[in-house]
């Protein structure tokens, strides 16, 4: 009889010990993946400003290309004006591809 009560107390031990393990390790869990997603969602702001930085940065160097070409044609334009034939047709080809590279 000592010996059947002392098993029951180690096995209602036992089992106690393993419902409050488990329901304890659900809980780090659980605080684990907010974490994770706490961390994924500060990466995906960080990386979202980094995108947008570097946009901002492509475009201006791209609006400042298309500035620099404009002026070039321009420029070019001025010296067809004043310039002779043959310079002209010379100067012509410039332009077209100038204008080509800045349509690509």
């Amino acid at each position: 009889m000592k010996n059947a009560i002392i098993t029951f107390a180690v096995m209602v031990f036992v089992a106690g010990s393993l419902i409050t393990g488990c329901r304890t390790t659900s809980e780090q869990r659980a605080d684990s993946r907010e974490e994770k997603v706490r961390d994924v969602k500060q990466e995906f702001e960080e990386a979202r400003a980094e995108y947008r930085a570097e946009w901002r940065a492509f475009k201006n160097e791209s609006e400042q290309k298309i500035t620099d070409n404009e002026k070039k044609i321009d420029a070019f334009k001025e010296k067809m004006e004043n310039a002779g034939p043959e310079r002209k047709a010379k100067y012509g080809k410039r332009v077209a591809d100038l204008k080509r590279r800045i349509a690509t």
